[in-house]
């Protein structure tokens, strides 16, 4: 994995959640490096990109702090994983965290990375899997409980 690409993801994955929630995360431990599969807290999405290299993010969070970025993003309570509050605010904040990120990295290496739209899945003990992919895995840790993002880029591409 180029270290560099992740660190402009872990960049603006604490960037965005400050501004966009006035939520501070720490991070929890080492990266952890996940190519089989990512164990979900409870509400994750997923958005691909593609250019002249392929990947996704996934970003993952408990419901506790999913609630929270909800209740602050919207300005109204949420307390049900099912609410469409709940998955437009995942669903944004992937895109806007991944809007970033390649953005940057698009000014720095010339990648032409293009985003999908963002899907996004609540429940308990679901896996995300994706084959071929080199991916990396990042938890923080919150006053709203844990938040992780999960970086992936197809192998032999990054």
């Amino acid at each position: 994995m180029n270290i560099e690409y992740l660190r402009i993801y872990l960049e603006s994955t604490q960037n965005v959640v400050k501004q966009m929630m006035d939520i501070i995360m720490s991070p929890m431990d080492e990266k952890i490096d996940e190519p089989e599969g990512f164990q979900s807290l409870g509400v994750a999405s997923v958005i691909t990109f593609s250019g002249k290299i392929k990947g996704r993010l996934i970003i993952d969070m408990c419901p506790e702090f999913a609630f929270e970025a909800t209740q602050r993003v919207m300005g109204e309570p949420c307390n049900d994983l099912g609410d469409k509050m709940l998955a437009a605010l995942a669903s944004e904040m992937n895109n806007t965290i991944a809007g970033d990120a390649n953005t940057k990295l698009n000014d720095l290496f010339n990648l032409g990375l293009r985003l999908a739209p963002p899907i996004v899945a609540t429940g308990t003990n679901m896996v995300v899997s994706s084959n071929k992919m080199d991916a990396v895995t990042v938890r923080y840790k919150s006053e709203f409980g844990e938040f992780k993002i999960n970086v992936g880029f197809q192998v032999g591409g990054a």
